[in-house]
């Protein structure tokens, strides 16, 4: 227990030198323009970046979908459960 308490002590102090470090580093402005020799490599981990962005906001819609179909499918499970209950007086009858 103590090992957790010391592990969460960590990575919220780690946490709050990220956030002053990002603070910290200088800001460019819209009407600065600073030219920056890209390499080869900077070029392709652009594009590896924009295809997992993109990769990965397919996979959040299609499992918002299936927890959309799900939602719908116990919605109509609980409806069905309700309409039966209430036809016997609110008591399920055992045949």
């Amino acid at each position: 227990m103590v090992n957790l308490f010391i592990d969460l002590i960590i990575v919220l102090s780690l946490g709050a030198v990220l956030v002053i470090l990002a603070r910290a580093l200088p800001r460019v402005e819209e009407g600065e323009t600073v030219k920056i020799r890209t390499s080869r490599a900077l070029v392709y981990l652009e594009k590896a970046d924009k295809l997992m962005r993109r990769g990965s906001e397919k996979a959040l819609r299609r499992m918002k979908l299936v927890l959309m179909k799900f939602d719908n499918a116990l919605s109509k499970r609980l409806e069905k459960s309700r309409n039966r209950d209430s036809r016997n007086g609110g008591f399920k009858i055992d045949e």
